[in-house]
């Protein structure tokens, strides 16, 4: 039952990243970008994305999927994306 258990809640993180995936996809696919230079935007993006997967899937912590800020800078955007509470200095 147990082993039951955590694949469905794998299967669940695993759904939930997908659908934030496609959210990311089709906000930065919008008519205002364009090609390539979208796709260079949405990799720092997909990098955390993947990082908080990983967490949480290998070491059980929390999936924080956050909305992307038009207005930081990417290495804000990075570490408010990155850290638990959201806060960058």
């Amino acid at each position: 039952m147990k082993k039951f258990l955590k694949i469905v809640v794998d299967v669940l993180a695993w759904i939930i990243l997908i659908a934030a995936f496609l959210v990311t996809i089709m906000i930065f696919s919008s008519t205002k970008n364009n090609g390539i230079a979208s796709l260079f935007g949405v990799m720092p993006m997909i990098a955390v994305y993947n990082y908080h997967a990983y967490q949480h899937y290998n070491n059980e912590r929390s999936l924080i999927i956050r909305y992307p800020s038009e207005s930081l800078s990417t290495a804000e955007y990075i570490l408010r994306m990155l850290r638990d509470d959201g806060a960058y200095t």
